[in-house]
């Protein structure tokens, strides 16, 4: 209803009316020039968010969140920033999610031997010898062999380092973590013979002698010697700033006993550690009990959501576990580590909580158990927001695709298994070599993947998932054509892989993964455009910054 004045205008209403207009104007010039108040503005920079490339040159930073997206021009008029980075054409990605890897392992490695790239035993020796040296103590340990790497490709032999060592216990982890090389004392240790019996798991032997080489299972006879949580912070956040300067900000680390989660989880509320970290359990009956009573646990950059489980071994170990036998090894299929019904029940368990479920299967014949217990398990449940992970997908028979059509099952794969295992992927699986691998496949009946590296069976750095991804080649930009290039992903896709779809699966995609406002500010800047650029110049890709909820964690130099 509109009222009006019939009153005549006298020099107290003309005072009157003149006020109310000066107080409008002073209202409209403040709205026009008050600017909001921001703490970092990246300038002259290219964007490029889960989806494409967007529109603008300048992201604004308030408090841990991204408060404006656009044109500097105009964002200036509206924005106020305590500190202005001029980028000089750089370019900014979500922050960078590794889906399935091993922080705690990374840590882990730091106290023990490297043993990546050895050429063969004798190397190992050398350089066993040189760390003990520098690192006396009770007992010796070394992550990263790869027989495969070795003149005969044989498992080793025990003299090795029962000569080199014949009186400190030895423990040596394979590269993929599924086989375990232990020497005479180790083995006097714990009281193995050689002649134990494991389901699940093996004791390898040449020439009927125990080599002492445990795999998968086996290996828990020689539980590896580990430093308590505390005294492992120092390489938590060693690791933690390596992670950074590869522009890794947040990740999945891929099954945690409840002791460990426990300790990150008291770390992370003494703000000691920032990385985002979503933590899968480990598959032991303690930490089963404490998940099903405790979880899950969302505490700022700290969650755990579900329980991760291993299904078969590994296919360099000849553990992964075929459909027909290994095509180098006429004789053997690999491992089933555990009985089908196991996985039934405490699948059934872990899904009447609402946790996640997230399994290692590698061979086709794993991966099709697992996919059909899935299937089985999740009929009825299609509302339900579970997101139920397959780790790995190494070999999946083309017939077994169509369970990833299930929107609650996600493939979680690691681009440069690809381009590592390559030089002798081709041995073990002979022509099912076509199909395995085959990570476009996967994405087109998925729908989505979830792209992360297993370090440290694999570099930290997310520039090789991509470029693996996109071009099928490794550091050394081999082969020329790529590897299964037929099975390449897009530029976009491999990049929404390693942000929106990595977030998604660890249940975080409406905090992180894009470059939206009102989403965290973790940002990973880049001196190459990868939707753009060159391929040769890929690998030469440098961060040049990393920004962790709206902090510069890393500047390069």
């Amino acid at each position: 209803m509109i009222q009006h004045f019939n009153k005549p205008l006298t020099i107290r209403n003309i005072r009157y009316f003149g006020f109310v207009k000066l107080f409008v104007f002073a209202l409209f010039f403040h709205a026009c020039t008050s600017r909001q108040n921001a703490d970092l503005l990246l300038t002259n920079v290219q964007l490029i968010g889960a989806e494409g490339a967007l529109e603008g040159d300048c992201i604004a930073i308030s408090g841990d969140t991204i408060s404006a997206i656009g044109h500097y021009q105009e964002i200036k008029k509206h924005w106020k920033a305590a500190q202005v980075i001029d980028c000089k054409g750089a370019t900014v990605l979500p922050g960078l999610i590794d889906a399935h890897a091993h922080f705690y392992g990374l840590a882990l490695n730091m106290t023990s031997a490297d043993l990546r790239g050895a050429s063969s035993p004798e190397e190992i020796v050398e350089r066993l010898k040189k760390f003990y040296a520098e690192n006396p103590g009770q007992w010796l340990t070394g992550r990263g062999w790869d027989q495969n790497l070795w003149p005969d490709g044989q498992m080793p032999l025990p003299e090795y380092l029962d000569t080199a060592f014949p009186n400190i216990p030895v423990y040596l982890t394979r590269i993929d973590g599924h086989a375990l090389w232990i020497n005479q004392a180790a083995a006097r240790l714990h009281g193995i013979t050689g002649n134990e019996q494991v389901t699940g798991g093996k004791l390898e032997k040449r020439d009927g002698r125990f080599t002492g080489v445990l795999v998968d299972e086996a290996m828990k006879l020689a539980p590896v010697p580990k430093p308590a949580m505390d005294q492992l912070l120092p390489y938590l956040q060693k690791a933690e700033q390596q992670l950074f300067e590869a522009g890794v900000t947040s990740l999945t680390d891929a099954g945690l006993p409840w002791d460990v989660i426990d300790g990150f989880r008291q770390f992370y509320r003494r703000g000691l550690l920032r990385i985002g970290l979503h933590a899968l359990a480990a598959d032991d009956d303690k930490t089963f009990e404490n998940l099903l009573t405790h979880g899950p646990i969302t505490e700022g950059e700290f969650s755990v959501t579900g329980m991760k489980f291993y299904s078969d071994g590994a296919l360099g170990s000849y553990g992964a576990c075929l459909l027909k036998p290994y095509t180098d090894r006429p004789d053997q299929y690999g491992l089933l580590l555990r009985d089908p019904e196991y996985f039934v029940t405490r699948f059934d368990k872990l899904r009447s909580y609402g946790l996640q479920v997230a399994t290692h299967a590698i061979g086709d014949s794993a991966n099709r158990l697992i996919l059909k217990i899935y299937d089985q398990l999740l009929k009825g449940y299609e509302d339900q927001d579970l997101r139920w992970r397959v780790e790995h997908c190494q070999v999946v028979h083309p017939e077994d695709l169509i369970y990833f059509r299930n929107p609650n099952i996600i493939p979680s794969i690691q681009p440069t298994h690809a381009t590592s295992d390559m030089m002798w992927a081709p041995r073990r699986l002979g022509e099912r070599l076509k199909t395995a691998y085959a990570y476009r496949s996967l994405l087109e009946a998925s729908g989505m993947v979830a792209l992360g590296t297993d370090f440290p069976v694999e570099n930290i750095s997310p520039i090789y998932t991509f470029y693996s991804a996109t071009y099928r080649k490794n550091p050394q930009r081999e082969p020329a054509e790529g590897f299964l290039i037929n099975q390449a992903m897009s530029r976009q896709q491999a990049i929404k892989g390693m942000t929106h779809w990595a977030a998604y699966s660890m249940f975080q995609e409406h905090k992180k993964g894009d470059l939206k406002i009102g989403l965290k500010a973790d940002l990973t800047v880049l001196n190459k455009n990868w939707l753009t650029c060159n391929p040769d110049e890929i690998l030469n890709s440098k961060v040049i910054m990393t920004i962790k909820n709206g902090k510069i964690v890393h500047v390069t130099e």
